[in-house]
């Protein structure tokens, strides 16, 4: 049980990793202006990693998807990505941490 315990916790930190760096790379792709509107989300999901939670918007927007650091809750930056009805990338925003 133990030796479960301990390669679940290993995925757990692997899967953290994953998804620091995905964010790292989405706010960086941000600052220079290299992340293309009309994307789709599965590319956007499979070069940044899952988002932390999607949520139902106003139309033209079909969704609203938040990513942030996965280990920082409070104090984090954010980026908001907003899809459209044909889950392509419609527009972002990007909410600096408050220091």
């Amino acid at each position: 049980m133990l030796k479960r315990l301990g390669a679940s916790q290993k995925e757990m930190q692997r899967y953290v990793t994953r998804q620091e760096r995905g964010f790292l790379r989405l706010r960086q792709d941000i600052e220079r202006n290299r992340l293309q509107r009309g994307i789709s989300k599965k590319i956007v999901t499979k070069k940044y990693g899952e988002p932390v939670f999607c949520s139902a918007t106003e139309d033209p927007i079909l969704q609203s998807c938040l990513y942030r650091s996965p280990a920082e809750y409070f104090s984090a930056d954010k980026v908001y990505l907003y899809f459209d009805r044909q889950e392509s990338l419609h527009s972002w925003k990007f909410e600096p941490a408050d220091n």
